[in-house]
């Protein structure tokens, strides 16, 4: 099988400036219902998923290097390859040592119905997380402990930012991730469904996770890297569970928190 390739020389071309704009600019990026990967590895793990690839971008080294890839990748897909120069490549990208290969693909509708989103018994919020690396991260660890649903607020980070996207290392399209519009509203309606939430706190007079008694059904709100989760929220949730640490130690990040935190709800790797 032969790949059909479209040669793209100039910097000024449209294409070019597009593909910038969908890796540099989020308001640009939610306006073109687009996002962008790099990397083989992240372009195999879009096929696997049902994310729509719209293009590719590939310097003519990584082509020889990925074509078998490629090859495999257009039996199940259609859409243009346009071959550009390492000059092109490393203006578009956002790595420093970009690996030769974009791929521009269509947004996913993360607006939810709720009776999918509570079919699982294990849910994570994450409320104001604002640093890219910290929500791959902690889409990486959900994947890891078999939490299919996560519940983002949209004062978060982008969840497609390229950052969160290598972060995840592929998590953010193997996992149920939905937007929480307004989370009081959304916590309110978890308790109809019997879920009980716990807000995990910075404060050594909250409970530690070790002694808590878990149900069935359980949903638990990550905070913000800096303030936590805000006192509105926490009002509304069942309980709040701290991780017991070193007095000299003001809080933990937030991924790693939420590690500890999802470690103890799932049964400490029972997955429950």
């Amino acid at each position: 099988m032969s790949i059909d390739i479209a040669v793209i020389s100039s910097i000024q071309n449209e294409k070019i400036k597009h593909a910038e704009k969908i890796i540099k600019q989020p308001k640009y990026r939610q306006k073109s219902n687009q996002f962008a990967v790099e990397g083989i590895k992240l372009v195999k793990e879009v096929l696997k998923s049902e994310i729509k690839i719209d293009s590719i971008f590939i310097t003519p080294e990584s082509y020889e290097k990925y074509k078998q890839d490629l090859k495999n990748i257009m039996n199940n897909s259609t859409f243009i390859i346009y071959e550009v120069n390492n000059k092109i490549m490393n203006k578009i990208s956002d790595m420093a040592s970009p690996p030769g290969i974009i791929c521009l693909c269509q947004t996913v509708d993360k607006t939810q119905m709720l009776d999918k989103i509570v079919k699982n018994n294990k849910i994570v919020i994450l409320e104001n997380i604002q640093d890219p690396h910290n929500l791959g991260t902690l889409f990486r660890i959900c994947d890891a402990m078999k939490i299919k649903s996560v519940g983002v607020t949209k004062s978060s980070c982008d969840i497609y930012n390229p950052k969160v996207l290598r972060g995840s290392m592929g998590s953010v399209f193997r996992l149920d991730i939905f937007k929480v519009n307004d989370i009081i509203t959304f916590i309110s309606k978890l308790k109809k469904y019997r879920f009980e939430v716990y807000a995990s706190t910075a404060d050594k007079n909250d409970s530690p996770i070790s002694k808590i008694k878990y149900g069935k059904k359980i949903a638990v709100i990550i905070g913000n890297e800096g303030s936590g989760i805000s006192p509105e929220t926490i009002k509304l949730c069942d309980k709040r569970v701290t991780i017991p640490t070193n007095q000299e130690i003001d809080s933990l990040n937030a991924a790693v928190a939420a590690g500890i935190i999802i470690w103890e709800i799932t049964g400490r790797g029972e997955f429950g």
